[in-house]
């Protein structure tokens, strides 16, 4: 299926997943009741007024709370992509199942872009005043946040880089990294499990510690890299 013929059924897809977990008496996961700043009939009514889901994404009234909303439905759906697996991603961009084996997502865009399913990427890095949803697992060697990064499933990576004056990264499970370096301490996971923390380290150790880890030179020259 398109994200053309996809779009028209999303509002539905919210819709019938909002009243399934009301009939069950369950809350919504903790990402969409923390960023959620609309009601989901709210999330429903500008879904329905938009005419893609780059409109949507792209919106500066849609918040990441209900790209959580519409990234949650359509995973239940359990779409295959309907385009091979790009080379890249940028605000407004979704994809609809699961994607693996990616080189690098880079997105320095504006928006919001989604995954409605699991992410397999070698390397994530999301800047500032961008967003990014993944409903499902996220697995990565490099993971690097100024921006915001909300993940409804667990991660695994090597190095988790959470930066700036608003990095923030949420994960509804469990985040397991070999090396978190978080100097502001913006993250908001529910549970981190970090080898180490690269701030307690000096270069010489951190080096060590890398070397150690197995993880490459470049991964290394990032941990130093500009806050």
């Amino acid at each position: 299926m398109s994200l053309e013929a996809l779009w028209p059924k999303v509002p539905d897809a919210v819709r019938a997943l909002a009243e399934e977990w009301r009939a069950a008496g369950k809350e919504p996961p903790a990402s969409v009741r923390v960023f959620q700043e609309q009601s989901v009939d709210d999330v429903i009514d500008a879904l329905s007024s938009a005419s893609s889901f780059e409109e949507f994404l792209q919106s500066d009234d849609t918040n990441p709370g209900a790209s959580v909303w519409v990234a949650l439905a359509v995973a239940r759906l359990k779409l295959p992509l309907s385009r091979p697996v790009p080379d890249d991603i940028d605000g407004g961009d979704f994809l609809e199942g699961d994607v693996r084996d990616a080189n690098s997502f880079d997105h320095s865009g504006e928006g919001c872009a989604v995954v409605a399913g699991s992410l397999d990427v070698r390397r994530l890095r999301v800047t500032d005043s961008c967003s990014f949803v993944v409903a499902g697992d996220l697995k990565a060697r490099i993971v690097r946040v100024t921006g915001v990064v909300i993940v409804t499933g667990d991660v695994t990576c090597d190095l988790l880089q959470v930066l700036g004056s608003g990095g923030i990264f949420w994960v509804d499970g469990t985040c397991r990294t070999k090396v978190l370096d978080n100097p502001n301490h913006f993250h908001l996971a529910a549970k981190i499990d970090a080898a180490c923390n690269v701030q307690t380290l000096d270069d010489a150790a951190l080096s060590a510690k890398l070397a150690e880890l197995d993880i490459g030179q470049d991964i290394g020259a990032m941990v130093r890299g500009p806050r």
